[in-house]
């Protein structure tokens, strides 16, 4: 779990989505939800899962998603 330090995760009622957040990109979040480096997913879990598996390197996760994060 030592590799969500870096992540802020965040529910939309809305869209029944979780986003997955680098902490380098948090305010511009708020401005833009759709950036290329922020994971959605309906379960947290595997977003959590997706990102210990990858020890939150976004090239090896945009490998594993084919880029669709």
């Amino acid at each position: 779990m030592n590799n969500l330090h870096d992540w802020v995760f965040h529910h939309n009622q809305y869209t029944n989505l979780w986003y997955a957040i680098p902490r380098e990109s948090y305010n511009q979040y708020w401005s833009d939800n759709n950036l290329k480096e922020v994971l959605k997913s309906k379960s947290i879990d595997s977003l959590i899962s997706l990102i210990n598996k990858t020890n939150g390197d976004m090239d090896a996760i945009n490998k594993l998603t084919n880029g669709s994060t």
